[in-house]
């Protein structure tokens, strides 16, 4: 009974997508100015594939310090008991499977395998490169390859590097806390990420390019020259969550190598003006029901008005809170959840539904071909979804 219990584990959903799901990490050597990224991307068939291939663990190694940084985080009640949960959870990808070969699907499921379009995904303030692996997955399973930052601004519950000097030496890159309202440094902080957003796309150029990439990590021999020549980064998009919206945002207007975005109820508190003046692409913005406030409504809608034209929208998700676009409204106890207004009152998994269809339709606009592809699962997005905001902003 107890080694049972001792061996539970919690399992993210199934991607809804043809493609089964790998993932690796990569660390592009060593020191504080290395990147630091989560792949996920499409792998080969089932019966292709080891026996024995695991699935992969939700959270990095060292998975204890990024349990403990997330409970840190949160202030989280029963720490010991997240922790353990935290440590305990499997992602439906499976642990450095190989890349999918073009012609390892039949045809009526089949994508341009060759060429796959790639996804950048922010994470949030306190989160990491795990905290959006479902939908990070879910994007994979039809045929996207997402690269997730860890960013090293402090804003992450928890990062590290290796010292350039001493080989065997970690150095850890804690959360710090500023003030919410602390202008100053939440703009260092969001150049820093929008830095690190530049330098993945620099790191997927080159892997595309085939040349020698030193992974600090060891991945049991995960050849990254698979990616030489797969990679269409002439469609490359970036998602994020809350602080990862806002460093959506800022990477739109800095990096003109991205051609559109999505931002999940982001926080845009940290952008400069000079943000709002040179975004111009199109950019899908899905809010919570309980996170939004005036100010940030009217900093979004300032995107909208002068996006020049573009095609932008601001969507609002009904009877929900601003971790139900996590991966935490699947891994916290309904129990807990029900209790906590950060997730609302919508199951987690028509949340996930409804978010990934709006997501998917939306890429498939921006960067598909003529014949877009059906979402394929059915979902009623009138019952779940408002057009604009809940947010009343006449009274300021």
């Amino acid at each position: 009974m107890f080694s049972n219990w001792f061996n539970y584990k919690t399992a993210l959903p199934k991607p809804s997508g043809p493609y089964n799901v790998g993932t690796t990490e990569v660390m592009s050597g060593r020191g504080e100015e290395s990147t630091l990224i989560n792949l996920y991307y499409p792998t080969r068939p089932t019966n292709e594939l080891k026996n024995d291939q695991p699935s992969a663990p939700w959270l990095p190694e060292p998975m204890r310090e990024y349990a403990q940084g997330l409970v840190d985080f949160g202030s989280m009640k029963f720490g010991s008991f997240f922790n353990w949960l935290f440590r305990n959870t499997v992602t439906p990808a499976y642990w450095n499977a190989p890349l999918v070969l073009p012609n390892d699907y039949n045809q009526s499921s089949q994508f341009d395998l060759q060429n796959l379009r790639v996804l950048i995904c922010s994470h949030g303030l306190g989160g990491n490169r795990a905290i959006l692996s479902v939908t990070c997955c879910e994007m994979a399973s039809h045929g996207y390859v997402v690269a997730s930052i860890d960013h090293r601004d402090y804003s992450a519950s928890h990062s590290y590097y290796y010292s350039e000097k001493e080989q065997t030496k970690v150095v850890k890159v804690p959360f710090k806390s500023f003030a919410i309202d602390d202008f100053e440094e939440r703009y260092k902080q969001v150049n820093i990420r929008t830095q690190e957003v530049t330098d993945t796309i620099n790191l997927l150029e080159k892997f595309n390019a085939g040349e020698q990439v030193i992974n600090a990590i060891d991945n049991n021999g995960f050849e990254l020259k698979q990616f030489k020549g797969r990679l269409d980064l002439s469609s490359l998009a970036i998602f994020g969550h809350s602080f990862g919206g806002g460093t959506t945002i800022n990477a739109l207007a800095k990096d003109k190598r991205l051609k559109c975005g999505i931002c999940l109820d982001a926080w845009l508190f940290p952008l400069g003006e000079e943000a709002y003046e040179n975004v111009d692409k199109p950019i899908l913005f899905i809010n919570s029901y309980s996170f939004q406030w005036s100010k940030n409504i009217k900093r979004i809608q300032r995107i909208l008005l002068g996006n020049n034209g573009k095609k932008c929208k601001l969507l609002t998700l009904k009877n929900t809170g601003h971790l139900s676009q996590t991966d935490f409204a699947h891994i916290t106890p309904s129990l807990l959840a029900k209790y906590n207004r950060s997730f609302g009152i919508t199951p987690a998994v028509t949340i996930n539904a409804v978010n990934n269809k709006l997501c998917f339709e939306f890429l498939e606009m921006q960067l598909g071909n003529e014949n877009h592809r059906v979402y394929p699962l059915s979902v009623q997005i009138e019952d779940h979804v408002l057009e604009g905001t809940n947010v009343d902003t006449s009274a300021e």
